[in-house]
């Protein structure tokens, strides 16, 4: 998405207003030239900017995860595989940030999505490292989202796992 600049911001502004979609973190639209234009929750504005990263990448596979082909299939066999794919996709935005701060982000991360506490960086790391140097996809792929569902099917399959938790405005 990002090498083809297919996600681009918002020309309407970075921020939509909290208070007309409290559970809503990001809205994504399609602009002329069928590039997705993003804006952020305005609730959203106060994160550092690896948050808010990661938040993007968490909700740009959620996105794209919604909508059906041509043909009317979906990107992922379940929620469970959407929402590992969100957190492997995730994790690049955190390992390409170079922070010290990863932990602190994945853990609200977390919380934004009602991921499961026992879930953690250090697995989802571990699986989109195995994408890169395995399969060199550096940001992660399908097999390291199964990877994860292998570890925490259960974990991911609640029916709020993995969509907006936390009201905010």
């Amino acid at each position: 998405m990002h090498s083809e600049r297919l996600v681009h911001a918002d020309p309407k502004g970075i921020y939509f207003d909290a208070m007309d979609s409290p559970n809503e973190y990001v809205k994504f639209r399609r602009g002329p030239n069928n590039e997705r234009f993003a804006q952020l929750s305005s609730a959203l504005s106060d994160m550092t900017i690896e948050s808010l990263r990661a938040v993007v990448f968490f909700e740009l596979v959620r996105h794209v995860g919604s909508e059906t082909s041509p043909t009317g299939r979906r990107m992922f066999a379940n929620d469970a595989e959407q929402t590992a794919m969100a957190l492997v996709f995730a994790s690049a935005a955190l390992e390409y940030d170079d922070s010290w701060r990863d932990q602190e982000i994945f853990q609200g991360l977390k919380g934004l999505y009602g991921i499961p506490a026992n879930v953690t960086l250090a697995d989802i790391d571990t699986a989109r490292s195995a994408a890169d140097t395995q399969r060199h996809n550096y940001t992660g792929d399908m097999q390291a989202a199964r990877d994860v569902v292998g570890k925490y099917r259960t974990e991911l399959s609640g029916a709020a796992v993995g969509k907006p938790a936390i009201t905010v405005t």
